[in-house]
């Protein structure tokens, strides 16, 4: 017992969890939530660039590139305003994160296509 006890041996665990797009039927289902008392889940910024790829220019690009029917105009710009408001769609990030009156860069998840399909003709595949 006591050999146990000086031999100095140390162990770390560390838990991971990712949050991975599934339809399965074991697959969990969870919403964005501003509750300060529902768990809490913390993003690294791996994870962020990974489920927000888009950048504006980005996101518009593939809008233009989509919809036969689609301008950059201020329907467009209402629209995608009023879509933002959704965190599982837009994540509004500082590019100085201990200035809070800094400039912001929206980033954007793929899924806000489905909204925007709503909304615009898309072209048909040749």
């Amino acid at each position: 017992m006591e050999a146990e006890e000086s031999s100095g041996q140390h162990v770390a665990l560390r838990l991971e969890t990712r949050l991975v797009r599934g339809k399965k039927d074991e697959a969990v289902a969870f919403k964005w939530t501003n509750d300060p008392n529902a768990p809490a889940v913390t993003l690294r910024e791996e994870d962020v660039l990974e489920n927000y790829p888009l950048t504006y220019r980005k996101l518009t690009d593939a809008l233009r590139r989509r919809y036969k029917d689609f301008s950059e105009n201020r329907r467009y710009h209402k629209l995608r305003k009023e879509i933002e408001k959704e965190n599982k769609y837009c994540l509004v990030r500082l590019l100085d994160p201990s200035n809070e009156k800094g400039v912001k860069k929206r980033l954007y998840n793929p899924n806000i296509f489905q909204e925007f399909d709503k909304h615009y003709t898309k072209r048909k595949k040749s």
